[in-house]
């Protein structure tokens, strides 16, 4: 991996039961030192989980939780975050720096691969940002069945579109279940996929787990609502600069608030991913 780089995850913090999960992970990523530093920013919305959060950086001296933000909203669109992008900013950190920034349902990812991800991004500056390739989320569920890897009888008779924004998934609970479902069974079929899926610019992807660089500080540290669209699609559009989804590298993300109304059962898929465990 190209030297000289500081590679940071950062996450907006958090529910403790489906947080869990992505803790383990981390902590192995900073173990193996693949990652320098994990920067946790307390947006919880309860007093337990806000408990639990101070307990995160005893598990390793890597990891910095930041000062309690009041969140207040229950449209994460409404919300803002302000104070995480204001605070990368090339004053700070230099240009030579990642940020990986995976949602606090992040419930898996391949461990192995985030190193392969990493110098992937290093080596390829002109993409805006690169994303993993997410399991429940709209881009990726689309390249996933366009590559065969996942089944058309997810949803029938065509299987998961290609969907930049919102969508069939974002909005079912009942087939994200079954997304994650089948993901968890065929996993090593999702783990052999390779290559890159390049966006148009200003082309939305949702920021499940994304990497962007310091040097694109400058412009994404005035961020302050609407997060998702401003960087993955305004900020790409304005600069005319692609995003890229690298396929190698798999993370699971939980579940959007749409599903969690539409009858998505949380426990139920947790419980399986602790046979990722």
């Amino acid at each position: 991996m190209k030297s000289g780089y500081k590679k940071i995850i950062t996450t907006f913090a958090g529910r403790q039961d489906r947080m869990g999960f992505l803790a383990n992970y981390t902590k192995k990523a900073l173990d193996q030192n693949i990652v320098d530093e994990w920067h946790i920013w307390d947006f919880a919305r309860n007093d337990k989980d806000k408990a639990w959060l101070k307990t995160l950086p005893s598990l390793s001296n890597k990891i910095k939780l930041f000062a309690s933000v009041d969140y207040g909203q229950p449209d994460m669109s409404l919300a803002s975050w302000e104070p995480y992008y204001s605070h990368y900013t090339l004053d700070k950190y230099l240009e030579e720096t990642i940020i990986i920034r995976m949602d606090d349902d992040i419930v898996y990812f391949d461990v192995d691969k985030l190193k392969d991800f990493i110098e992937f991004r290093i080596n390829n500056t002109e993409p805006f940002i690169i994303s993993a390739n997410v399991i429940n989320n709209g881009v990726c569920a689309g390249i996933q069945t366009q590559r065969g890897v996942l089944e058309k009888n997810i949803y029938p008779p065509e299987g998961l579109l290609y969907d930049s924004c919102c969508g069939v998934l974002w909005s079912n609970g009942r087939l994200a279940e079954s997304v994650h479902e089948y993901f968890i069974k065929n996993i090593e079929s999702f783990k052999q996929m390779t290559g890159v899926h390049k966006q148009p610019a200003g082309e939305r992807i949702s920021i499940n787990c994304i990497s962007y660089l310091g040097k694109d500080f400058k412009y994404t540290k005035s961020i302050t609502r609407d997060e998702e669209h401003v960087i993955s699609a305004v900020l790409s559009g304005q600069l005319q600069r692609n995003n890229l989804v690298y396929l190698p590298f798999i993370a699971s993300h939980l579940s959007f608030y749409k599903q969690e109304e539409t009858g998505f059962d949380s426990h139920k898929i947790l419980n399986l991913y602790k046979t990722l465990l």
